[in-house]
């Protein structure tokens, strides 16, 4: 039953929540993540949905799917953030974005069949994350001030990772650049040195 992904889901939260902060960090929350963001997107895909109503699930099991998934994204950003800090090479983060992007696929079939519409594409800001690592031009330009297109602006939640990121390791100047291209002020004035 999906109250069974439901409880596995809650106690992987918490396994991921300590592999974060512990002495191996993000690269094994990486592997923790890809494992149980696989085994409830594929587990619950259900192909006969539309198609037949015993398939269907009702509407607040769709919340409880779509609550999972956008939490699992919120750690899949914090630790692709975290990770491409410590020069991950970037063929393994193109690998993680192609994963995501099929993940995301499955996920937003299953999302889109609980509701009207769909603010959010589930797993993209993960996808985003690792397309733009540390070291992708616009983000560095971000990061020096020299950015000026707005347009290049992140999703909130990929925001919160980099200044996370930047403000632990003190790097100051770049966080304020950051915080002032993403309409931070008040947050930029802190970082201020």
């Amino acid at each position: 039953s999906f109250q069974h992904v439901t409880d596995v889901a809650s106690s992987a939260m918490k396994a991921i929540v300590v592999h974060l902060s512990g002495p191996k960090g993000p690269r094994t929350t990486l592997a923790v993540l890809d494992g149980i963001t696989s085994a409830i997107v594929i587990n619950t895909w259900r192909p006969a949905a539309q198609q037949d109503a015993k398939h269907q699930w009702s509407k607040g099991t769709y919340a409880a799917y779509k609550a999972i998934v956008e939490q699992l994204e919120k750690y899949w950003v914090l630790a692709i953030v975290h990770t491409s800090t410590r020069s991950v090479p970037p063929q393994a983060l193109a690998v993680m974005a192609h994963r995501l992007k099929r993940l995301s696929k499955l996920a937003a079939k299953e999302v889109a069949g609980g509701t009207p519409q769909m603010a959010h594409i589930p797993l993209t800001h993960a996808v985003s994350a690792c397309e733009r690592g540390w070291t992708h031009p616009v983000v560095v330009a971000i990061l020096e001030g020299e950015c000026t297109d707005l347009q290049q602006r992140e999703a909130q939640t990929l925001q919160r990772a980099r200044l996370h990121v930047l403000e632990r390791a003190q790097r100051w100047k770049e966080a304020y650049h950051y915080a002032i291209f993403h309409g931070h002020v008040a947050k930029s004035l802190a970082y201020m040195v």
